[in-house]
């Protein structure tokens, strides 16, 4: 059996539901070489694939939690929705409700403020 990267899980995943299939390896802050794993452009939807979770990984030593934390209060500050998630859940499409939220909020808030400029 073939094990599928978490690019193509998120490519199969996203046409199989309906997703837009999102743009990989995003880079979200001019001046800086942050990227996301994988990104919804116009809705400003983001996900973020953290390994190493059991394994003392980048992600969780102390200098890589660090680095992070500060991309991650980045993309909130460019209005940016970032959802995190392990290898795991992107192989079994635990993040797919989210997105679909996650999206459909980006939605109901354009639509809102659609109202507020018109009325």
């Amino acid at each position: 059996m073939t094990t599928l990267t978490a690019r193509q899980t998120l490519s199969l995943l996203s046409h199989a539901n309906g997703l837009p299939v999102p743009v990989f390896e995003h880079t979200f802050c001019k001046g800086r070489r942050w990227r996301f794993d994988a990104a919804w452009l116009h809705e400003r939807v983001a996900i973020e694939v953290e390994g190493g979770i059991f394994t003392n990984g980048r992600h969780i030593r102390s200098s890589g939690f660090l680095r992070d934390m500060a991309k991650y209060n980045a993309a909130a500050l460019l209005g940016w929705t970032v959802l995190r998630y392990s290898p795991q859940q992107i192989a079994t499409g635990d993040w797919v409700n989210d997105v679909k939220q996650a999206l459909a909020s980006w939605a109901r808030m354009q639509r809102a403020l659609h109202c507020e400029v018109t009325a």
